[in-house]
């Protein structure tokens, strides 16, 4: 028995030393470098389909509604209250509801 643990140890100790030995990093594989040129050359090329009406639309809205938004008085306690008599179970409940759909 004696004989027999020992060169479990050094069977472990082989094993164990081969397993370190291997790397555990694996390199990916290299790209041509023509792929990614050509990615970034597409990618460089091409615009933005919706940018120009995307922001138009913004603009618009934007200029429209500025002065509403200025004359607001946006320190008025009365955005600090929720709408009408807040009930937390019925908000529940509609929500529930909602999720039960």
């Amino acid at each position: 028995m004696p004989g027999q643990s020992k060169t479990l140890v050094i069977l472990g100790l082989v094993g164990g030393a081969a397993l370190l030995k291997q790397s555990a990093f694996v390199p990916a594989l290299p790209r041509p470098a023509t792929a990614a040129a050509a990615t970034v050359a597409a990618a460089g090329i091409s615009t933005p389909t919706f940018a120009d009406e995307i922001g138009d639309a913004a603009k618009a809205l934007g200029d429209a509604s500025y002065a509403f938004a200025k004359e607001v008085d946006w320190n008025n306690g009365i955005y600090l209250q929720a709408p009408g008599a807040f009930k937390p179970l019925e908000a529940l409940k509609a929500i529930d509801a909602m999720i039960v759909m």
